[in-house]
């Protein structure tokens, strides 16, 4: 059935001949809708063994919670990037100031029980209406398992990972692990400018005048040596002392390969295992193929716009054309994403240089990551 009205802007579409299969669907929007309806349908259900407890609820979701896409956006759009639920959990839990916490309490409302219903109600509807994202989630972090794990189980010697964009250049996803370098020194003052030369001030004392009195103070000024702090983030290497003492744990877990020169990536460590932390490299690897797709579009968009006359300025995903060109602008946009994506595939391309880069078959990757995907979906409450 019809789910809800069509907006502003999709209205504007249909009437300038955009296709529908051209449109991407407003996830922030359904989603916000499938949680208002999860929240009302347990306030329903609460009203029967517990009307008072509802009423509270209910006053208290109107006070204190937000809604719409202002309240999904945050949430959904880390999906994608491989946010676990426990994260997003406790980013929705923030909505609830100190202040309605507090006042919470002073109703009788236990603030915990009232935020994991308000949680229960987002995570049904997270997990109704993003399956593709919660797959896309899966699918890189298999990916980036086969390439992290290439040297220690495989016995591979890496390359670069090198991903054919969709505008026809080469996106770099590597990132390698570096360390921070202070250099101390100093020039001298015959060297420096004066106005940049510190100065030092030294009291010569007063003299006596003829008539025996003291004179001013008098001063000698002279320049010193100016002193410097040069700090600089250098590649870490396989032979670097600090590498070995941050990888030994992952090293006798199996995890990383003994020989670090198989682990190293043209001669430097990666950021991964102990040298990556919390932002290693394979976190990145969903933003960055999803802003490489983005980038693709907005550079074919620009190029098409420009061959039938549509001057476009860009800052970021927002475009600024001429209010006569809205209606073939938002026409060339839908054909324009959709012509794209016919001739670009994300997975293949991933794929291709995964393969290129560990030297592992297409068939086996695509046979380790499906593995992965049937150990971790459908079911979607892991933490990252």
């Amino acid at each position: 059935g019809v789910k809800r009205l069509l907006t502003t802007d999709e209205l504007a579409d249909l009437h300038a001949g955009v296709a529908p299969e051209s449109v991407a669907p407003d996830l922030y929007r359904d989603i916000s809708i499938d949680y208002d309806r999860f929240w009302k349908e347990y306030l329903d259900q609460l009203k029967l063994t517990d009307p008072a407890k509802a009423e509270a609820y209910a006053i208290a979701d109107k006070a204190m919670m937000k809604s719409g896409r202002g309240v999904t956006k945050p949430l959904v759009m880390k999906v994608p990037y491989g946010a676990g639920m426990a994260r997003l959990k406790a980013e929705m839990f923030e909505q609830l100031t100190a202040r309605n916490r507090l006042q919470l309490k002073e109703q009788g409302i236990d603030p915990k029980d009232f935020m994991d219903v308000h949680w229960d109600a987002m995570n049904n509807a997270l997990e109704t209406g993003l399956k593709t994202q919660f797959e896309f989630r899966e699918w890189m972090r298999g990916f980036g398992d086969i390439y992290k794990n290439a040297p220690a189980i495989d016995s591979i010697k890496r390359k670069r990972l090198k991903v054919k964009s969709p505008f026809g250049g080469i996106s770099d996803f590597t990132v390698f692990a570096t360390s921070t370098e202070q250099l101390f020194g100093k020039i001298d003052a015959k060297r420096v400018p004066d106005i940049k030369a510190p100065i030092r001030r030294e009291s010569k004392g007063r003299k006596l005048r003829k008539d025996g009195t003291r004179g001013p103070q008098q001063y000698t000024y002279t320049a010193d040596d100016s002193r410097y702090v040069n700090t600089e983030l250098t590649a870490m290497g396989p032979n670097d002392p600090k590498t070995r003492e941050l990888l030994e744990a992952d090293i006798e877990a199996g995890k990383v390969a003994k020989d670090l020169d198989l682990q190293a990536v043209d001669g430097k460590m990666l950021k991964e295992f102990a040298l990556g932390g919390e932002n290693d490299m394979y976190g990145g690897l969903a933003p960055n193929a999803t802003h490489n797709i983005d980038a693709g579009f907005l550079q074919k968009l620009v190029i098409e716009a420009d061959k039938i006359g549509i001057p476009v300025m860009v800052v970021h995903d927002a475009f600024f054309i001429r209010p006569t060109d809205i209606d073939a602008f938002r026409q060339l946009a839908g054909t324009t994403f959709q012509d794209m994506h016919n001739g670009y595939n994300l997975r293949k391309e991933m794929i291709d240089s995964l393969s290129d880069a560990t030297g592992l078959s297409q068939d086996v990757i695509i046979k380790r990551i499906e593995d992965h995907l049937k150990d971790k979906m459908p079911t979607a409450d892991d933490a990252i």
